[in-house]
């Protein structure tokens, strides 16, 4: 038979040091000090400095480098009262595509974004800690869905079109030296949207199966930028009603930046999935077995 031991409980007292809470004076900002690292403290910090999109500083930089917002604001129409502005064109411009950046694609997201420290340095024309320390915020949702209904005005609608296919054609430009190529290939196709509640334009799609929108989206094969988009309907054809869109995309390209051109590109809505090319001043077509001239 096995033995079985018994386990007294010891006469001895466990000792129990007393603990210290380390922050002596209840003004001071540390939390703790780490006993094993005293150089390592963890300090309180207000929440209006905290932000869960730091990604906006280095967007930021980029904006600089590359001169986006400045030179998209210098082309706009601004159609408000100069006497009543508190954020510039500039300003909003930079709001309005880093809130898209960092995922907060709704214009009801920049109510929730007013306060946010990163935010608000990263789309102010001011220096230093002046961005944070006046009492300006954010532009708010109707600030911000004004600003996008005069981007949607004729005028600034042309400019921005314009702006993307000029801004996509200089990028190429760049990355070749300077020089025309002999060919470029930009990729043509149709992306879904889905839609909620009856907007115009929303329509049911029987091949995506659901009530979308279906714009256009062409990129450039060299570089990746976007050189154009055009928002349509949801029961539009992406092959067979993208002509006007592909030739003056076309065009532009054949003028500044290269002399021959191709658009392979595939429709969900075409079973034959023909490619169509675009070959100096003509159109092959494979859209009906036609041949269209450009210019």
């Amino acid at each position: 038979m096995g033995s079985c031991a018994t386990l007294k409980r010891s006469e001895t007292p466990i000792p129990i040091h007393p603990v210290t809470h380390p922050m002596q004076d209840p003004k001071s900002n540390l939390l703790f000090a780490c006993q094993f690292n005293k150089s390592v403290k963890v300090v309180r910090s207000k929440t209006d400095n905290l932000t869960s999109d730091a990604g906006v500083i280095p967007m930021r930089l980029l904006m600089v480098i590359s001169t986006l917002a400045c030179r998209l604001a210098s082309v706009l129409k601004d159609n408000r009262s100069q006497a009543r502005i508190t954020h510039s064109l500039e300003e909003l411009v930079r709001q309005l595509l880093l809130q898209h950046v960092q995922g907060w694609g709704r214009q009801s997201d920049a109510d929730k974004l007013r306060r946010d420290p990163a935010m608000r340095v990263a789309t102010s024309s001011k220096r230093g800690m002046r961005a944070l320390q006046d009492d300006r915020s954010l532009a708010s949702q109707p600030t911000m869905s004004r600003f996008v209904h005069m981007l949607a005005g004729k005028k600034n609608f042309k400019k921005l079109r314009l702006f993307v296919e000029t801004f996509a054609m200089e990028h190429l430009l760049q990355r070749g030296g300077g020089k025309r190529r002999p060919e470029v290939v930009f990729d043509v196709d149709g992306v879904p949207v889905d839609t909620h509640g009856k907007q115009q334009g929303s329509k049911w799609n029987g091949y995506y199966k659901r009530t979308i929108f279906l714009p256009l989206i062409a990129i450039c094969g060299e570089s990746g930028d976007m050189l154009g988009a055009e928002l349509r309907g949801g029961t539009q054809n992406v092959v067979k009603d993208c002509y006007g869109f592909i030739r003056r995309i076309g065009l532009a390209l054949r003028e500044h930046v290269a002399d021959n051109l191709t658009s392979p590109f595939r429709s969900a809505t075409n079973l034959r999935n023909s490619p169509v090319a675009i070959f100096g001043p003509f159109f092959p077509g494979a859209m009906d077995g036609e041949i269209y001239r450009i210019g």
